[in-house]
């Protein structure tokens, strides 16, 4: 019986940790979306400021980019908020978690393939 209340709050834990996985991830989505369109709606600025097309690209710079800047900002605080130091996913590569950093990862095939034969 003692093994079932461990089974039972083991399988809470895995439950909720997976739901806040789950969540992180979704917000994380939601960012890179976000700064997607972003990176789109720049590039398109500046082709139609090449282009001559200079209400459109005013509208993009002073209309859109703005609101979606601070969509952004505000994703990205909400986050920080809620999840904090704790967070289980990382953004950022380090030197933990890059492959060149371990023998086994791609960043040694592509060492190899630097030198002259």
């Amino acid at each position: 019986m003692k093994w079932n209340g461990e089974v039972a709050e083991l399988t809470e834990q895995i439950t909720a940790k997976r739901a806040r996985w789950t969540k992180e991830r979704e917000a994380d989505s939601h960012i890179s979306e976000i700064k997607g369109k972003i990176e789109a709606l720049r590039f398109e600025a500046e082709e139609q400021t090449r282009k001559g097309q200079l209400e459109r690209a005013a509208q993009i710079q002073y209309g859109e980019l703005p609101k979606l800047d601070a969509e952004l900002k505000r994703l990205e605080a909400a986050q920080e908020a809620s999840t904090g130091a704790a967070r289980m996913l990382k953004n950022e590569v380090t030197r933990k978690t890059s492959p060149a950093s371990s023998a086994s990862g791609r960043g040694f095939l592509f060492r190899g393939c630097w030198k002259a034969k």
